[in-house]
């Protein structure tokens, strides 16, 4: 046994390792993958290793018991990455490797807390595993046994994630009567069954739910999926978000991954129909990349990667204070971890009793937008020509 597979399976044994990380990838590196990640799991009752492979906008996961995690993760180090820090109960174990396939092996005392294996030790999910339900074995998320299929389990996290904030707000929703959702972009409307289900099945209450797509193809199918559940509450339409015309109030609006500007257009929508709650999840948000100007940034901003980011959060958080400004108590919070999308937040938006007829931009809004010099499109779609005057 060379000394490589020696510290693989000291470190991969008797469920000794907390958390590893295999960095500097080699030619043979998988495609994109910059690095992987291993972490013990425990699943349907048996112990197991998850390999995490992270590209740059995406990540696949491995689930392996112990004796294939050791080979793959030897066969990786030798031949597709330089280097790996294993952290153990008892060490951090830092190995270098050569190009010869030869390892340099570190052994350091540890410095965390030993950590439980996820998933069967965590918290309870809105839709635990185990347990069919109808619309994830429809969408073919689940298996007909209730098992979550493998290359689903980060929507199967995603929905999950989506119907704990759902809880959340429901107590903002009417408790009797009808309860108007509108979801702006649904797509293949996963988060629109799941919404649905949960109003009607876990809270008890009486949904009317519209999805609108600009795809006819997408709202076919979704509308196929609905008839064949029986959801007769979840309807579908094709159209896009400035033509439609809802047939009375609406309490939620919901915006999930809407691209650029299109989310502000939701936005707007909601806040004019004085929406109760507003989940929305931005997407692409490109519209102020070019033109925001912040003198004292400027160092960080020809950077090309940090502007895009700092322009997606200066976005979203102008977004934020303009629903403050039209009477929303307004969050952003992590929707999904970012290691499963790099999408990753969520703004909530809650209608305040006091929320004014006319809607003016806060003084905070107003400092934001001067120190980026830009405001979004949902400035204009609220503060009327009648208001700037």
């Amino acid at each position: 046994m060379t000394e490589l597979e020696k510290v693989v399976a000291e470190a991969l044994s008797d469920g000794g390792l907390v958390q590893g990380v295999l960095s500097g990838p080699r030619p043979k590196a998988p495609e994109g993958v910059r690095r992987v990640t291993i972490r013990p799991v425990r699943l349907r009752g048996k112990d197991q290793y998850q390999l995490a492979y992270q590209a740059e906008r995406s990540v696949t996961h491995r689930n392996l018991l112990a004796d294939e995690a050791r080979a793959v993760v030897t066969t990786l180090l030798r031949d597709a990455f330089r280097e790996a820090r294993l952290e153990t109960a008892d060490a951090d174990i830092t190995v270098r490797v050569n190009r010869h396939g030869e390892a340099r092996v570190k052994h350091s005392a540890a410095q965390h807390q030993p950590k439980e294996a996820a998933h069967d030790r965590a918290k309870p999910r809105p839709l635990p595993e185990g347990t069919p339900h109808d619309f994830l074995v429809r969408l073919g998320i689940m298996t007909q046994d209730g098992r979550v299929v493998a290359s689903r389990q980060d929507k199967y996290r995603q929905v999950n994630r989506f119907l704990e904030m759902v809880q959340d707000v429901a107590g903002h929703l009417p408790q009797q009567g009808p309860v108007r959702v509108v979801d702006f972009g649904c797509g293949r409307s996963t988060l629109t069954f799941a919404l649905y289900h949960a109003l009607k099945q876990t809270l008890g209450l009486e949904p009317t739910v519209t999805g609108l797509d600009v795809r006819a193809d997408t709202v076919r199918e979704c509308e196929e999926h609905a008839r064949e559940l029986g959801y007769e509450g979840l309807s579908f339409h094709e159209g896009r978000i400035e033509d439609w015309a809802a047939e009375g109030p609406v309490d939620l609006v919901v915006c999930l991954h809407a691209c650029d500007t299109a989310t502000d257009d939701a936005l707007a929508q909601a806040v004019r129909w004085k929406a109760k709650v507003i989940l929305a999840v931005p997407c692409c948000q490109h519209e102020l990349q070019d033109r925001i100007q912040a003198e004292p940034l400027q160092a960080m901003l020809r950077h090309g990667i940090v502007r895009e980011r700092l322009a997606s959060l200066a976005t979203d958080c102008l977004r934020a204070e303009l629903l403050e400004s039209a009477g929303y108590s307004t969050r952003i919070m992590e929707f999904v971890e970012t290691e499963h999308t790099p999408k990753n937040l969520l703004l909530r938006a809650l209608r305040r009793p006091d929320a004014p007829d006319q809607f003016h931009p806060s003084e905070a809004y107003l400092a934001l937008k001067a120190f980026w010099h830009a405001g979004p499109r949902l400035e204009g779609s609220l503060w009327t020509e009648e208001v700037r005057r």
